[in-house]
């Protein structure tokens, strides 16, 4: 659980930010590293699909999701 205090300033937020997702990439059989990607479709509509977190470089940030290639939204997420 990530608390937040009024008082912490950006760079302890930030820390505890990276320390969170740092953890949630470590968890290999975790379903905390599960996660929903939302976009609009072509055709303006938005478009759900879970995918998994399985990494993430802190700089630049970056995100490594993975998604199983036969299905649909690896179309829906070409671009």
């Amino acid at each position: 659980m990530l608390k937040i205090e009024a008082s912490d300033g950006l760079e302890k937020i930030w820390g505890k930010v990276t320390y969170q997702l740092s953890n949630l990439t470590a968890d290999r059989g975790g379903s905390s590293r599960l996660m929903v990607l939302s976009t609009v479709s072509k055709n303006s509509e938005p478009e759900s699909r879970t995918v998994v977190l399985r990494n993430v470089i802190f700089n630049p940030l970056t995100f490594v999701l993975f998604t199983d290639v036969r299905s649909p939204k690896v179309q829906e997420l070409t671009f």
